[in-house]
Order: C-alpha cells, then sequence, then structure tokens
C-alpha cells in the first residue's frame, strides 16, 4: 500500500487521536467467516452489552446506507446511553458517503479478563477525539471516520486481523491494539504495507524500534522502570526487592527486565523472583522467601491474566512489604 496522505496530514492525526485517550485475548480463531463480525463502522453492534432499540435500528439503516435515518435513531440512543460506540457510530453515519480519513481503532472486546473495560476505555478517548475533530471541521477539511475493530487481544488473531486491515484502500492509519504481546506480532504487518501504527497503550520498548511507521504516544518501560527504581531508591529508601512477573505476558517480561537494570544501576538487589502464572503458585509461601532472605520491597508486574494471583501477594503481604 502507498501511503496517499502527506505526512503532515498523518502528524496531525496521530496527534489528535492521542489526545484525551484513557489508558486503558480471545481464544476464538478468526476465520473469513466471523471475521466480519469483529469489524464495524455502524453496520453491526460489537458491544452487546451496550444495546438498546434505537441503536439497533441506527445500525440497521447504516448498513442499508440510509444514513439520515441512522443519525436519527443514534441521537436518541446516545442520549440515553452516552455509549462511545454509539458515539463513534453517530459521528460516522453524520458523515454518511462524504470523503473521509478512515482510522482503524482495535480494542479487546471478548478477550479474557478484564479487557472489555480497558476497550470501553479506549473507545472513550477516540470517541471523544473524533468528536472534537469533526465538529472542528476535520483534518484539512475532511472528517474522521472511525472503523471498531475487535481483535479480542489474542496475537493470532489479531494478525489476521492486521492482515485484513492492510488491504483497506482508504484506510490512513491504525491504533491500538492492548497489551504488547498482541502488538508485537502486528507491527511487522503495517511495517510492510507502510500502514501508520499509533500505539498508545502497550509499554514494550521494543515496539518503537520495530518500524518507523510506529508512533507511540504512551511512555515505554524504560521511562516506567526508571521511575520505579528512582521511587524505591529516594521515596521508600529501599535496595533488596523481589520481582513478581507474568512469563507468558510480553509486557511483564519487558518490565521485569527494564526494572532489573535500573535497580542494578541504583546498587539495588533482585533478591528473587517468582512468576505468577507457575503452577502450584502460593502467595504466602513466596512472601516467606523473601523475608528470608532480608528482602525490603516487592515489584508487582501482572498482565490481565495474571492479576488474580497478584491480589493475592497483596492480601497475603498485609502490608508486610512496600509494593511497587
Amino acid at each position: 500500500m502507498i501511503l496517499k496522505q502527506s505526512p503532515s496530514i498523518i502528524s496531525y492525526l496521530v496527534i489528535i487521536i492521542a489526545t484525551g485517550l484513557l489508558i486503558i485475548q480471545s481464544q476464538q480463531s478468526v476465520t473469513p467467516a466471523n471475521y466480519d463480525h469483529r469489524i464495524s463502522y455502524g453496520d453491526n453492534i460489537l458491544i452487546r452489552s451496550q444495546q438498546d432499540e434505537n441503536k439497533q435500528q441506527g445500525t440497521r439503516a447504516i448498513a442499508q446506507n440510509n444514513y439520515s435515518e441512522a443519525v436519527e435513531h443514534l441521537e436518541s440512543a446516545w442520549k440515553q446511553s452516552h455509549d462511545p460506540e454509539t458515539l463513534i457510530y453517530l459521528n460516522n453515519a453524520r458523515i454518511g458517503e462524504e470523503q473521509a480519513l478512515e482510522v482503524a481503532v482495535t480494542i479487546p472486546i471478548d478477550g479474557e479478563g478484564d479487557t472489555l473495560f480497558f476497550g470501553m476505555e479506549m473507545l472513550r478517548g477516540y470517541a471523544q477525539a473524533q468528536q472534537k475533530i469533526n465538529q472542528a471541521g476535520g483534518i484539512n477539511g475532511t472528517p474522521l471516520k472511525l472503523i471498531i475493530v475487535n481483535d479480542g487481544d489474542h496475537p493470532g488473531d489479531a494478525t489476521i486481523i492486521a492482515k485484513r486491515l492492510a488491504k483497506r484502500d482508504n484506510l490512513v492509519a491504525v491504533t491500538g491494539h492492548w497489551s504488547s504481546s498482541t502488538s508485537l506480532g502486528v507491527v511487522p504487518i503495517y511495517d510492510q504495507q507502510q500502514l501508520p501504527f499509533v500505539d498508545p497503550v502497550s509499554t514494550n520498548s521494543a515496539i518503537a524500534r520495530m518500524s518507523d511507521y510506529v508512533f507511540r504516544t504512551v511512555p515505554n518501560n524504560a521511562i516506567v522502570a526508571e521511575t520505579m527504581a528512582n521511587y524505591a531508591q529516594n521515596t521508600l529508601q529501599i535496595k533488596n526487592l523481589a520481582i513478581f512477573y507474568d512469563s507468558e505476558s510480553a509486557y511483564s517480561l519487558s518490565l521485569r527486565e527494564q526494572f532489573q537494570s535500573a535497580i542494578a544501576a541504583r546498587d539495588g538487589r533482585i533478591i528473587d523472583e517468582f512468576d505468577l502464572t507457575a503452577s502450584g503458585f502460593v502467595a504466602q509461601d513466596r512472601l516467606n522467601q523473601i523475608k528470608e532472605q532480608n528482602g525490603e520491597g516487592i515489584v508487582l508486574i501482572p498482565s490481565t491474566t495474571s492479576i488474580d494471583r497478584a491480589l493475592q501477594v497483596v492480601n497475603a503481604n498485609n502490608q508486610q512489604f512496600p509494593l511497587l
């Protein structure tokens, strides 16, 4: 794909989309048969928990290219629920068949853990950005249309979806995905197609170095680790720490590595490390080990799927050791 928009337009788009964003894995495989249910510009509802009769009628009208009727129903639905998916579809319906800049927003709707919550937070930021851009006359006079994509935060599914998105001629950029594992898998696809990828969430330090077409709007793990290490040294005044991490999460592994380096540079020491996904994990046993090794603090780096075990550590710790 040859990038049709000028660098200035893309840069402006990157900055505006990032504004207002709220920092926020599906085991089902994507096939041609069910892919259509994972992407919507307003012709179908992806957030099944957020639907009413007006929203349903609005999406049916969009599917039939009846945009004036769609606007009427979606305005009513928006007044009732203030659901960000509805607002995005309403803004798209207002554009109708007018020429627009299309951006795909990828969110984890039906993954494990609390990914729906995170996906909704991302949608709120995207909806607000689109609303402000279009109310101000668009980008160089061209309105912004958002295509919502449910990748389930599953790397395999996201890879298939990314290949589909890269073939859309009118698409000027993609923003998302949620986890670092998913983002790491799709960057090579966007890079090959020269499709700009705006990453407002994933913090793995390697992502931005993979392609000149990646624009990260969130601090990477190196910066996060430096901040944590400074806090441990200067505020908590502790040096001997234990790390609880998730061996199945690229995000967790990356932050773990960065923190190891940051604390070592400050003469700190990692006395032990514990995998939150290990079988037979017992939080109290791990805390006893930390105490026996004269540990002074705990670093918790869970993923969305290992938060429960991280909370077990918090509860068993009962404020015995300071937590990072």
